[in-house]
């Protein structure tokens, strides 16, 4: 990296000494003779700077005496009974302050939004570790939010090969007899000398059941209507309608719903004293 600094620069922001003082009002940092020469002569010691840090970025190199730093003893309480009761604490030099202020000015302006330029500079209570846990933060985040994705698919995976390994499962148990239920003609059909029979199937497995209907004893296949076989869960259901007239219903007396499933037959028997009833 290498920054130019322009002589002609206003540096009044980059030369401003700040006295810090500890919790019980000592000074962290004494006015040196460096601190007096830059506050009272800032354009002579800007320029002087401005070389000595333009040659420093050119090197890649800090010159020892910046990176110097003087310990002061600061007592941790008002009684001093021991050297426990002082708390050392490092001052950095004016003139590595004002070149890490140079130096992040100009960071700010090619750090990306993810990156904090801090981190490069100096800041009371901060270390680089801290610096990069924004960043850190934004990745961490990132990926959380990728597993929870991820873990929702999985999910919905599972979930749907649970349920096709279930009608898998209730398929091949093997076969099952369907529940047969004949419904007799309502009350206003009979009144208008009309009826309407209705056989339900459900719950069997596999598919194939054959309807078929007989009225006392003989087979009928005018106004019969069995509609197509639906699947749930791995059984089948369907319906058959029989439709009479008025005068094979009034010579009719027993009529049946013969369900064939699987070389097995269910029938299931309505007489009309059972209506009338």
């Amino acid at each position: 990296m290498a920054v130019v600094v322009n002589p002609g620069l206003d540096r009044s922001g980059y030369i401003k000494v700040m006295f810090r003082k500890g919790p019980l009002g000592y000074l962290l940092q004494e006015p040196t003779e460096e601190a007096r020469l830059i506050k009272d002569n800032p354009i002579p010691a800007g320029h002087v700077g401005t070389k000595i840090f333009n040659r420093s970025l050119e090197l890649c190199e800090v010159p020892a005496c910046f990176k110097r730093s003087t310990i002061i003893p600061i007592p941790k309480k008002p009684k001093i009974t021991g050297l426990n009761d002082y708390r050392p604490v490092a001052s950095t030099s004016v003139v590595m302050k004002s070149f890490e202020r140079l130096v992040l000015a100009y960071l700010k302006n090619i750090t990306g939004p993810l990156l904090d330029p801090l981190q490069f500079a100096y800041r009371a209570n901060r270390t680089n570790g801290a610096g990069l846990v924004k960043g850190h933060k934004f990745i961490w985040k990132k990926k959380k939010k990728k597993r929870k994705k991820k873990k929702r698919k999985n999910k919905k995976k599972k979930k749907k090969k649970k349920k096709k390994k279930k009608n898998l499962d209730s398929t091949d148990a093997g076969p099952t007899a369907p529940s047969v239920s004949l419904l007799p003609p309502s009350p206003l059909q009979l009144s208008e000398g009309s009826a309407s029979l209705l056989c339900l199937l459900s719950g069997y497995s596999p598919q194939g059941a054959l309807v078929s209907w007989t009225v006392d004893g003989s087979e009928v296949k005018n106004g019969v209507l069995t509609s197509a076989e639906e699947e749930k869960s791995g059984r089948f259901s369907r319906s058959s309608t029989l439709t009479l007239s008025k005068d094979l219903w009034e010579k009719g007396e027993e009529f049946i719903c013969k369900v064939s499933h699987n070389n097995a037959n269910h029938p299931v028997t309505l007489r009309k004293s059972q209506c009338e009833d």
